[in-house]
């Protein structure tokens, strides 16, 4: 702060301001204002007045014998400038005290306000709101024609003095201001949140309050600054606890810039407790980030984790990305090798693929087998993994190493077999010289031949037939080599066998052709190539599946039209009563369904041997050219239930268009029917995806089935609030019409516990809160004992704004369940840092947890359980 401390009228005037000292001259006023004044020229107008050159050369003694002369301090020369405004602007209190003690003033000017929040000065600021200025005024307009009637501080043609002071970073001024009734704290702080400074910020934060309340598009403020605020702006807001800290991770791993702040970020979200998601880690391999990905990894409390698609492991997913470094960490921290993905390939095993391109990426899982015949969970070894691969060089360095040839696997199978898949002839040739034997089956029946049939190795293939393989043996099903090769589209391998004396015309013990299987597999050149050699094309198996209704199985038009043009029958009837057409159905092609559709139309009131009928197979299809064709003629089918009572006017509330569910109804469909387990129509329709759906079904039904239960004790509101598809529409919706907001099922668990603990989506406090509006009560409890608040702490899917909403409408905060589990526990254990604080801030009891906390803190990961510990 500024400020000047004047001796007017004395011999000495000191002044003490920033950047240099008044001059204080001697001699008469004359003298003394000769150097700003000639006294012939108008003393209050002009280019620069002579008060103003005097007040920035910071005489002292001049300015006081100017005001003698009758110097207005309003006056503003061609420069726009008045003296007032200078002092004003230069922070000056005591010159400002003087100056304004010389006439009367109108403070309210907008002039006088934006001076001195350029000054700096709070004092002044002060001073002025004290003499009359508006705290709320307009200091500037900006728009080409003044309006009558000013708009608010939003409008970006307004500066208000808050505006001002905010977007200045006058942090002092800002607390003035709030502190005499300015408005806008709230909405400066959202707008100013990644540009203004801290201190700033934190005059506005005091004044607000509780900042977990403000939310910028919908976002809140953490989860908003961490795509691009400064890292001291996210500090601030994490010590505020403004937002859900795992979402905020989320989004700045998603869209901040990868500049040299960014680990920094990162680093003081994971320091605050939040939880890396498997989505997370998979976008930082994605990114090739290993930094962040190694920081995040640091904080799981397990190396288990998969891809969004569920189908491979993050290590899997690692070693595809090539990350070397990653997958280094993976292993240093004891990630299992011999895992597997959903497609049975282990992760050793996956890292031996890329053995050629990536060799540093396999030399380190090969280090990780400390034992050469080590194997793996399905009894799989280095050795035979390699002979799988067709890696010679390190076969034959295992064998060095001791490598056991005679080893089986947990199925059976030998090196060889092995060997057979991967068509190295040096493997095969080798294992052969040791004795292995050719004629040797897995546990399945299952020879070496038929492996190299299955896996297409032609050379392999006609070597082993070479070394006396037997073409005609089968497995325990009575399948053979040639069998083996048509169902894996390999048509060379095909003909060498019939060229060799196979039988095409030979089946398994199911009587499943060798056609059947390539129809199966949908491959039009072993199917032609069978077909040339006669096979005929409306044979069936001992189940009656017919050629024509396997070839439906695939999504190969050819071949069926190929099949149909030979004689395939479209009226062939399996055991189970399936038409080729119902294959096709389920697949949803339309061009092959109506291709093979019997023209009689014997289908017309067709129901399968599990009850389900032509309509729900085609819903399962998910082609709605289907679902029409077969509907139309078939109003009968609408309303037939399934062996579980599930009716097509179900499944089609629950997952269908709903032009296709309002078409139903129109044809009778019965929207109050209910499955084995009690369940309505209108429950399938609140759990599904479409809102509208749920629409359609309420104006058919009235509000009769809203409380209706099924046998668990559930209600439609239950399956609408607790879903994967939880939209606040369809809640709305049975709430206006009556939905009893306090049901509890059998097990006395309430709407409002299955709303705040769904785990499949996101459960957002509006939701909380009109459930609550409707008199949800918040202190009921289900058989364990368990209460909302402890539903809602416990998932990590539930915003904090959720368990405030709760905490509102008089949630005990300190409840125990049956077992004596407090709610502060609970939210230990739901590894969410942002509710645990939250929960202590409001009041909880710490004790409920001290004794437990390291229990409670045993599967939490590393970084949450010590952001806890420093909060007890």
């Amino acid at each position: 702060m500024k400020k000047s401390a004047l001796v007017l009228g004395s011999v000495l005037a000191l002044t003490a301001v920033a950047g240099g000292v008044w001059v204080m001259n001697g001699g008469s006023d004359k003298a003394v204002i000769s150097v700003y004044w000639d006294g012939k020229t108008p003393l209050n107008e002009g280019n620069e007045l002579a008060l103003v050159k005097a007040l920035k050369a910071k005489d002292g003694k001049a300015v006081e014998a100017l005001l003698k002369k009758g110097a207005d301090v309003e006056a503003k020369g061609e420069d726009g400038v008045s003296a007032l405004a200078l002092a004003l602007s230069l922070g000056d209190e005591a010159t400002f005290a003087l100056l304004e003690q010389s006439k009367t003033i109108d403070f309210n000017k907008p002039e006088y306000m934006t001076a001195a929040i350029e000054g700096g000065n709070a004092a002044l600021v002060h001073t002025l709101l004290k003499k009359g200025a508006d705290v709320n005024g307009v200091l500037e307009f900006k728009g080409k024609h003044r309006p009558d009637e000013m708009p608010g501080y939003r409008d970006a043609r307004i500066m208000t003095p808050l505006k001002k002071a905010v977007f200045e970073n006058k942090a002092e001024i800002v607390k003035v201001l709030l502190d005499n009734g300015a408005e806008g704290a709230d909405y400066f702080l959202t707008e100013r949140l990644t540009e203004a400074d801290i201190a700033t910020l934190e005059a506005l934060a005091q004044k607000i309050g509780n900042l977990k309340e403000l939310s910028v598009k919908g976002t809140d403020l953490l989860s908003f600054a961490a795509s691009a605020a400064k890292p001291e702006v996210i500090e601030f807001l994490l010590k505020h606890n403004a937002g859900d800290v795992h979402a905020a991770l989320m989004r700045l791993l998603t869209y901040r810039d990868k500049n040299n702040e960014y680990a920094k970020a990162v680093e003081m979200f994971l320091r605050a407790g939040a939880v890396p998601t498997d989505e997370a880690l998979e976008m930082m391999l994605k990114q090739q980030n290993t930094v962040v990905f190694d920081e995040l990894q640091k904080c799981r409390a397990t190396l288990e984790g998969k891809t969004k698609d569920g189908e491979k492991t993050l290590f899997s997913y690692a070693l595809e990305m090539n990350d070397l470094k990653a997958v280094k960490r993976f292993l240093e921290r004891g990630a299992d090798i011999w895992a597997k993905d959903k497609d049975g390939v282990s992760a050793i095993y996956r890292a031996l693929l890329k053995a050629d391109s990536e060799p540093e990426i396999f030399e380190l899982f090969a280090d990780k087998v400390k034992d050469v015949n080590e194997s793996g969970y399905d009894g799989e070894t280095l050795l035979m993994m390699y002979a799988k691969k067709g890696d010679y060089e390190r076969y034959k360095q295992t064998l060095d190493k001791g490598g056991d040839v005679w080893q089986k696997d947990n199925s059976g199978r030998t090196v060889l077999m092995y060997a057979a898949l991967g068509g190295n002839l040096k493997i095969i040739n080798y294992q052969l010289y040791k004795g292995d034997n050719l004629g040797a089956v897995d546990n399945e029946g299952k020879t070496a031949l038929m492996y190299a049939a299955e896996s297409g190795q032609t050379e392999a293939f006609n070597h082993l037939i070479e070394k006396g393989a037997d073409i005609f043996a089968v497995d325990n099903i009575g399948k053979n080599a040639l069998m083996t090769a048509a169902e894996n589209g390999w048509v060379d391998i095909v003909e060498i066998l019939i060229n060799k004396g196979e039988s095409p015309a030979v089946a398994d013990k199911n009587g499943k052709s060798v056609l059947m299987y390539a129809a199966k597999k949908g491959d039009i050149k072993t199917v032609t190539a069978l077909l040339e050699r006669g096979m005929a094309a409306n044979e069936s198996d001992k189940d009656g599946v017919s050629v024509l209704s396997y070839a439906c199985q695939s999504d190969n038009f050819d071949v069926v039209n190929m099949l149909l043009a030979h004689g395939g029958d479209i009226y062939a009837v399996d055991k189970k009563g399936y038409y080729p057409a119902v294959f096709a159905l389920k697949n949803g092609n339309k061009d092959m369904t109506r291709k093979v559709w019997p023209a009689n139309d014997s289908m017309r009131d067709y129901t399968l041997d599990n009850g389900r009928t032509l309509l729900m197979y085609a819903l399962d299809g998910g082609n709605y050219d289907l679902i029409n064709f077969v509907l139309r003629p078939r109003r009968g089918l609408i309303n037939r239930k399934d062996n579980q009572g599930v009716s097509f006017m179900m499944l089609l509330a629950r997952d269908g268009r709903p032009e296709v569910l309002r078409e139903v109804l129109r044809m009778y469909g019965n929207a109050r029917a209910r499955d084995n387990a009690g369940k309505s129509v209108l429950m399938y329709a609140a759990e599904g995806e479409a809102g509208v759906n749920l629409v359609t079904i309420l104006k058919a039904i009235g509000e009769e089935d809203i409380a209706v239960k099924d046998k668990d004790g559930k209600t439609a509101l239950m399956y609408a609030v607790g879903g994967k598809y939880n939209l606040a529409v369809k809640q709305h919706l049975l709430l206006e019409r009556g939905a009893d907001v306090n049901a509890a099922d059998k097990k006395g668990k309430s709407v409002l516990m299955y709303a705040v603990g769904n785990p499949m989506a996101r459960v957002n406090a509006l939701q909380t809160e009109e459930l609550i509006s409707y008199k949800a009560d918040v202190a009921l409890k289900d058989e364990n004992g368990k209460t909302a608040l402890m539903y809602a702490v416990e998932n990590l899917q539930a915003e904090m704004g959720v368990v405030e909403a709760l905490l509102r409408a008089g949630a005990d905060i300190n409840a125990k369940d049956n077992n004596g589990v407090s709610v502060l526990a609970y939210a230990v254990k739901g590894n969410d840092i942002g509710k645990v604080r939250l929960l202590l801030e409001k009041g909880a009891d710490k004790t409920s947890v001290q004794n437990s906390l390291d229990e409670l803190l045993k599967e939490s990961n590393p970084c949450f359980a010590k952001a806890v510990k420093e909060l007890f």
